[in-house]
């Protein structure tokens, strides 16, 4: 019988995982320019709920979101409109880093 809080776990990886299924949609919509599909893939995470997932699972999620914050940490952004102002290359670089967590 498995536990409330393994129950817990796989519901939020289910979560984790049907978000980043959105998010590379997103990334994938060339009708969009890069930095709108960026922006749009960082923001299918929001909101996600990182207590509940597997240590494993955190871990994952937040070394992802730590490469990113590297990459964006010399632009100026306040609104997602800013990421207009990334560099295609970098812009890039975060697509293949939410791409790469599963």
């Amino acid at each position: 019988m498995k536990t409330s809080k393994s129950t817990d776990a796989i519901a939020a990886r289910r979560d984790m995982w049907e978000r980043w299924t959105k998010a590379c949609i997103f990334l994938d919509d060339l009708g969009k320019p890069a930095w709108k599909r960026t922006a749009d893939a960082m923001q299918a995470f929001g909101g996600l709920k990182l207590t509940p997932l597997s240590p494993r699972d955190r871990e994952c999620l937040e070394t992802m979101l730590l490469q990113i914050n590297d990459v964006t940490a010399g632009y100026p952004i306040e609104t997602w409109e800013d990421y207009q102002k990334i560099a295609a290359a970098d812009l890039s670089r975060i697509g293949q880093l939410i791409r790469t967590l599963f």
